[in-house]
């Protein structure tokens, strides 16, 4: 009687890298539904994800944001670069993480911030540019300045008698 030689079965299992289109791959069932076993090496694998998120990025045009639940353009989401699978955007709007962003810094929501700087710059009155002037030690708000100002306080370390010999250096 012949002796019967093991000779591997043709699996159903090895399938053709989708991104080079030349090496078989063995892929198990349970690796092809986590997406790394189709793919022959790493560089194919980070090439197949890049191009399968710029393709569905391109397919979906608009969003729901969780904090205030309207469906916004995907432009109004920013990116997020912790999500590899998936639209890598952000969960909430731009208006809900600016508004977040001013309730846990401050304590006060984005309306009440625009309120404060009707008037623009406390010290020199520009329109433009304005930020959130508060005490590094306190944490409470002094008011709206513009980025020249509140960049110029700092530098001067929030110091009244740096500012005041500023003042008498300037005046000379």
């Amino acid at each position: 009687m012949k002796k019967m030689m093991n000779k591997p079965k043709k699996s159903r299992y090895y399938v053709l890298c989708p991104v080079c289109k030349k090496n078989k791959v063995y892929a198990p069932p349970a690796q092809t539904r986590r997406g790394h076993g189709k793919y022959c090496s790493n560089l194919c694998f980070r090439k197949g994800i890049k191009d399968r998120s710029i393709e569905l990025s391109k397919k979906i045009t608009y969003r729901h944001c969780k904090r205030c639940g309207e469906y916004k353009e995907i432009k109004n989401f920013s990116f997020n670069k912790s999500k590899a699978f998936g639209f890598g955007r952000s969960y909430y709007c731009k208006d809900c993480m600016s508004n977040i962003k001013y309730l846990r810094n401050y304590g006060l929501d984005k309306k009440q911030i625009e309120e404060l700087g009707v008037n623009g710059c406390n010290i020199c009155g520009v329109l433009s540019k304005l930020r959130v002037d508060h005490d590094h030690l306190t944490g409470k708000i002094r008011g709206i300045l513009c980025d020249n100002c509140n960049v110029g306080l700092g530098h001067f370390k929030d110091s009244v008698d740096l500012l005041q010999k500023g003042k008498e250096y300037l005046s000379k």
